[in-house]
């Protein structure tokens, strides 16, 4: 069992910088994970292909 399964996070920031990273992290960690950014484009790369 990984540490985050069964939780959600919301990751704020999550257009560049340690907010994308850290989305990354809790998703290997077995989170689900909402991400909020200004720019959208930057959002899209950071959450990956749909």
């Amino acid at each position: 069992m990984r540490k985050l399964d069964g939780k959600t996070a919301a990751v704020t920031g999550g257009s560049r910088g340690v907010g994308p990273a850290t989305a990354r992290q809790f998703i290997a960690e077995g989170a689900r994970v909402i991400i909020t950014g200004r720019r959208q484009n930057d959002r899209q790369r950071a959450d990956g292909p749909r």
